[in-house]
């Protein structure tokens, strides 16, 4: 897992030093902003329907638009008006990619879940399988023993650990010490989550859409002081033109900023994939072929990293903690 990390913090290296050449450079991005989305993600229905639009459609030529997964969802391209119309087939999360000549691929994940009378029609399922179940129970005089399939059905969720950021972390990705201390002002944090699926898969994933937001609203908040941090230069020494300019690039740089942050960080979110399993009051992990062992107390669990190996600063534990 060291490995990830240290990509995950070269990305966040290579997101910072764009917002330093967005902040210094005096030419327009305008004739080279790429392909633009009215949508960065999608969350919909099976059954329903959403549009997506390309929002410079008419400036690019062999448009195409690609879905990763059609059994989760479907795709229609108007290729006239550059309309993507997405239909949720069944429950899961999929990726749509648009391509154009000369431009950088563009993607954004499609999350479809179950109808709302799939759901009630689940959960009158439970229902009248929970009135049998006391049925059941009422005739009986002794209390089963939960099995150990029950115990980890009962184990598996999602378990999140929050990361603080903090002035060692900053300097490791932007070798600036001014601007570590910054960013460290703004009490930010990464989460690592742990998801242990009923079917004995463990996938350790960084939740990049908090993070994101996280990050341009402490920005946006501190926006003078960042920028003129980034120029070397103090707000007062600058005239009332350059003043005006900063200001209205403020919304799309905070706006390309997340974007950017997303985009480039979300390949790398997906840290691990491995196994577990649960026995005796342990978890009982495999990832890369390596087997570990940690105990499972109150819903949390403690993983031990080595020195250097959580982002190269110091000696950690992760408390790791379940949330549903």
């Amino acid at each position: 897992m060291k490995k990830k990390k240290k990509i995950m913090v070269g990305l966040l290296a290579l997101c910072l030093m764009g917002i330093s050449l967005t902040g210094c450079g005096q030419e327009s991005k305008d004739e080279e902003e790429g392909i633009l989305l009215s949508e960065q993600k999608v969350r919909i229905e099976v059954g329903d329907k959403v549009e997506v639009e390309i929002e410079n459609f008419d400036d690019l030529k062999r448009v195409d638009v690609e879905v990763e997964d059609d059994d989760i969802a479907e795709i229609d391209f108007d290729d006239e008006d550059g309309i993507i119309t997405i239909e949720g087939i069944s429950p899961g999360k999929t990726t749509v990619t648009v391509s154009a000549k000369n431009e950088d691929d563009v993607s954004f994940k499609v999350t479809v879940e179950e109808s709302e009378d799939a759901r009630s029609d689940a959960d009158e399922l439970d229902d009248s399988h929970s009135d049998a179940d006391e049925l059941d129970d009422s005739s009986s005089t002794e209390t089963p023993t939960p099995s150990a399939d029950q115990e980890a059905e009962e184990v598996a969720g999602d378990y999140v650990s929050s990361y603080n950021l903090d002035s060692d972390f900053w300097i490791d990705v932007t070798g600036d010490t001014e601007l570590a201390d910054f960013l460290e002002k703004g009490n930010l944090t990464l989460d690592f989550i742990m998801s242990l699926d009923s079917d004995g898969t463990a996938r350790l994933t960084m939740d990049i859409e908090k993070f994101a937001s996280d990050f341009v609203n402490f920005i946006d908040d501190n926006y003078t002081e960042f920028i003129c941090m980034i120029m070397e230069k103090d707000w007062d020494d600058l005239t009332q033109e350059e003043k005006e300019e900063l200001e209205s690039l403020k919304d799309v740089l905070i706006s390309s900023l997340e974007e950017e942050l997303i985009g480039s960080m979300d390949e790398s979110s997906d840290l691990a994939t491995g196994t577990w399993e649960y026995a005796d009051g342990n978890l009982y992990f495999t990832f890369d072929g390596n087997e570990e062992s940690v105990p499972l107390n109150s819903g949390s669990f403690v993983i031990d990293v080595p020195s250097g190996d959580t982002f190269g600063v110091g000696d950690d534990s992760i408390v790791f903690t379940k949330v549903n």
